[in-house]
Parts: C-alpha cells; sequence; structure tokens
C-alpha cells in the first residue's frame, strides 16, 4: 500500500478531485494484495454504503476506483484509490470523536488498542470514553443497529479479519443520554475464501472453512448479555437484507460491473504477468461466485434457527 500526499510547489496541501471520489488531499493506494480476484472490497463496500444511504446508524466506507501505478517507468498493477476515512470524509461535527482499531488481539491497554483519529476532548478523557467498553464492562454504549448491520455483514462476506480491533472505526456520536459508539469497517480482503492459516503463519485460501464458519465481532456474547434476543434480532434483520439488499443478484451485478472495468481495460491480465496468483488460481473468479452462493446458504440455514 501507499500514502499519497498531494502538494503544491508551495508544499502547501493540495485538494484535487480524482476518479469522481471527491476532493482530498490525503489518499490511500490499497493493492489488494490478498484478493486474486481484485473484486471483494468493491463488492463489500458498495453494498455496504448502499445499506449506508437506507439507515442513519452506518456511516459510508471508502469506496474506492481501480488505477494502475506506474513509479518511475516501473509498473507496480492494479491498486484502488481510495480517500482516507477521516473527519472530513464522514463530514464529523465538532462533538463527535472517531477512533480507528489499530491494536492486536493481545491489545492489553485502550490506548494501543485504538487511535485517535478525531476528538476536541484531550486525550485521556477521550479514551476513558472507551475505557469500559474495551474492558468488556460496558457494552450500552454500542448502538445496537450499526452493531447488527457490522455483524451481519461480517457474517456475510465471512470478514474474519474485522472481527477485533484493526479493521475497524469507531465513531463516537452524542445523542440525549451520551454517547454512542458506530462501527465502521474497512479493509475488507480477508473474506469469501480467504484465511489465516495458524500452520503456516499466512494467509491460504480455504472455501469450506470460509463458507462454513461462525463470523461475530469479539463482544457479541457481551452484548448478547444485555440483549438476550440479540440472536433473534439478528435473525430478522438477516432475512430483511436477503429480500432487498444481500440479493444474489446485486451481488452479481456489481461482480459483473466491476470485472467488465478490469477486462475492457487489460489492468488484471498486466497485473497478474507483473505480480503472479496470490493463491495458484483457487482465488478464481468461479469460486468467488460459488463461495458467496455457499456462504448465503450457510447464513440463511444458521438464521433459520433464530427465527420465532
Amino acid at each position: 500500500p501507499f500514502k499519497v500526499d498531494l502538494k503544491k510547489a508551495s508544499g502547501d496541501n493540495r485538494n484535487l478531485s480524482l476518479l469522481g471520489l471527491g476532493e482530498e488531499d490525503d489518499w490511500i493506494l490499497n493493492p489488494m494484495n490478498l484478493d486474486d480476484t481484485k473484486l471483494k472490497e468493491k463488492l463489500f463496500s458498495r453494498l455496504w454504503n448502499k445499506r449506508a444511504e437506507q439507515v442513519s446508524w452506518n456511516e459510508k466506507m471508502s469506496e474506492g476506483q481501480y488505477m494502475e501505478v506506474v513509479i518511475n517507468q516501473d509498473y507496480w498493477g492494479i491498486y484502488q484509490l481510495q480517500r482516507r476515512i477521516d473527519d472530513k470524509f464522514l463530514n464529523l461535527s465538532s462533538t463527535d470523536i472517531l477512533l480507528k482499531g489499530y491494536g492486536n488481539r493481545d491489545a492489553v491497554t485502550v490506548q494501543t488498542a485504538y487511535e485517535i483519529v478525531h476528538s476536541r476532548l484531550p486525550e485521556e478523557e477521550t479514551y476513558e470514553l472507551v475505557q469500559d467498553f474495551f474492558a468488556g464492562t460496558d457494552m450500552d454504549i454500542l448502538n445496537l443497529d450499526s452493531f447488527l448491520d457490522v455483524n451481519l455483514f461480517m457474517q456475510w462476506a465471512s470478514a474474519a479479519d474485522n472481527d477485533y480491533f484493526k479493521n475497524m472505526f469507531y465513531l463516537l456520536r452524542e445523542d440525549g443520554s451520551g454517547y454512542r459508539m458506530h462501527m465502521l469497517p474497512w479493509d475488507t480482503d480477508m473474506s469469501w475464501g480467504t484465511v489465516w492459516n495458524d500452520e503456516s503463519g499466512g494467509f491460504s485460501y480455504d472455501f469450506e472453512a470460509s463458507t462454513q464458519k461462525l463470523t461475530l465481532r469479539k463482544e457479541y456474547d457481551l452484548v448478547k448479555q444485555a440483549h438476550p434476543d440479540l440472536d433473534s434480532q439478528m435473525a430478522r434483520r438477516w432475512f430483511e437484507l436477503r429480500e432487498n439488499l444481500l440479493t444474489l443478484e446485486n451481488m452479481t451485478a456489481v461482480l459483473q460491473q466491476e470485472q467488465a472495468i478490469l477486462d475492457a481495460s487489460g489492468a488484471q491480465m498486466r497485473d497478474r504477468e507483473k505480480w503472479g496468483l496470490f493463491y495458484q488460481g483457487e482465488d478464481s473468479l468461479e469460486n468467488l461466485y460459488k463461495s458467496i452462493e455457499a456462504r448465503l446458504e450457510w447464513v440463511d440455514g444458521y438464521y433459520s434457527q433464530y427465527l420465532q
């Protein structure tokens, strides 16, 4: 990945609108190197953002556009140009607080679990707001609707790398009784077939392991203690989404549109000539379609047991 800062000759920041993504001076080039299809994050973000347009509790993800990168005449392949998620991207107010999870699974302090992106409060007071959430002693801070959607999208994509601190933004917004936390995922390329292999200590492609397992946030059981009907709420929300948003028709349309861009440009061929395939051909377009269908069938079956 690359971080790109646009500057004027004077050294001041230079805001430009690139590829229809809005004006920005601070950009990300995402190589999507865990995804041989280069389609998974596109599918996740486009459908998440459609959901965010429908409801008030979800913020939009940083949806990118394809580009090919050449540095000093050296070809680097396909990247996704994205805006950084910050106060400008989310149009935050002065009272909103935005944290970025950057700790690993064994983070022992709130400071090593979250980075402060935007807050009017001093650092100590900001961290104090989420200390009890980090410790697992106060789940009331969660906006439950946001929590439901995040978990359901993770289930849909088998996005196993978004279950702990990292690969998630945490937006704290005041409502009349204090702050409520809304979650916003990012970096969702570990999905639909991609898994972590403990034996090899690296990523691998495992169709069955990815499509037939539970994928939920780490605090799910704690939230369930306060909301004993959480599984039933998840089931009802899941089948609502399956009727109008998370349909195979919508997913197929997105994949076909994005694949057409890669095919017409010849970019995917050039990228593969440069780098080869991460999973030796297992993470193919055909297997992506199969994985999505298998995952939908598995999640449908899982939540059917909780319908009343």
